[in-house]
């Protein structure tokens, strides 16, 4: 996948569903989606004196961040579903076998651990608003004047 193209959400949905473990690379997807910026620091080894280009994220509010492990950790998970939908509910769970979670009235998800459930039912959302607005384009055409 290029750098600089974006996942859209339904890419997001079918990779995170795959997934038998967490995933740092989507973490950095999932990320960008909220408004995570990647760029590259330039700084000078003190080794070898040699120039170094490191990877860095800028958070949403501006300034360096860790990348949140959405993926791995239920609570970063959570901060992508209220950065996404600030007004909404959920809830999450896990057994022996993986995680489930549901935000207001979408389905059930369930999937390798109850982070990536709740990272699979915020985008969900997402495509069902994407989804909804469509539809509202379609039927103001065919409305009479």
């Amino acid at each position: 996948m290029s750098e600089n193209r974006q996942m859209t959400p339904r890419e997001l949905i079918h990779r995170l569903g795959t997934l038998s473990k967490p995933d740092r690379t989507l973490d950095g997807e999932l990320g960008k989606l909220i408004g995570y910026t990647r760029r590259f620091k330039v700084d000078i080894d003190p080794a070898t004196g040699e120039q170094r280009h490191t990877p860095v994220w800028d958070a949403p509010n501006g300034g360096e961040a860790r990348m949140p492990q959405f993926t791995k950790l239920i609570h970063d998970a959570h901060l992508l579903a209220q950065a996404l939908f600030p007004d909404s509910i959920g809830g999450a769970s896990w057994d022996e076998v993986g995680g489930a979670a549901r935000i207001d009235a979408g389905r059930y998800v369930t999937a390798a651990n109850p982070a990536i459930a709740i990272c699979i039912a915020a985008l969900e959302q997402m495509d069902d608003i994407d989804a909804g607005d469509e539809g509202d384009d379609e039927s103001q055409e065919d409305a009479p004047d």
